[in-house]
């Protein structure tokens, strides 16, 4: 999560969205950044709302401008996959070494998702408790130099994102069925991602 008084900013950062790459390019040029824990970094629009926004109001930016990124949900499920099948993750308890991107889906859309398949849902990560979108300004993730030019004129810098955290390259082949219940599970994800322009 990044945060700026002037211009007034609150950028939630969507695990798996280039957070790290927009958090490695903008951060110098914000006021608050919340970096190091996942739970402060990838703080959602309900927790935010909860827990912080009263003081970011009053202390920092009395109406800040709330931005966050959103991948498309099938694109966004693989990148979460190969990111819990990296090699540096292995014999943790969310490791999904050995288990197909197939397995990982299923896990993941069914009523006990094994650890590794406990990822969340951007619907949620960007809505608020009356399930209403809590942000003002939803960039697609295929749509990043958008992103940055609205950041760069706001902040008036000239900054370029790269591309970081890369997740390796796995096999992702997953039936039509899989893909036909995820897309039902996530129904809400792939209907907000299509509205957004």
């Amino acid at each position: 999560m990044l945060i700026s008084k002037r211009p007034p900013i609150v950028f939630f950062a969507v695990p798996k969205t280039a957070s790290v790459s927009i958090e490695t390019a903008f951060a110098p040029h914000f006021d608050m950044v919340m970096s190091k824990h996942p739970s402060l970094k990838h703080m959602n629009v309900r927790l935010y709302e909860a827990s912080l926004a009263n003081f970011v109001t009053r202390r920092v930016a009395k109406s800040p401008v709330r931005i966050a990124v959103m991948r498309e949900p099938f694109d966004w499920i693989l990148s979460w996959y190969r990111y819990r099948a990296r090699p540096e993750n292995d014999g943790a308890e969310n490791s999904s070494k050995g288990v197909s991107a197939d397995e990982f889906i299923r896990s993941y859309i069914s009523d006990d998702p094994a650890p590794w398949a406990q990822v969340g849902s951007q619907y949620t990560f960007v809505t608020n408790k009356h399930d209403e979108l809590g942000v003002d300004r939803l960039y697609r993730f295929d749509d990043l130099p958008r992103l940055a030019g609205f950041l760069n004129k706001r902040l008036g810098q000239n900054v370029s994102l790269g591309r970081l955290n890369i997740s390796p390259q796995i096999g992702d082949d997953v039936s039509e069925e899989t893909k036909r219940a995820y897309r039902d599970f996530a129904s809400k994800d792939f209907d907000l991602f299509e509205s957004l322009g």
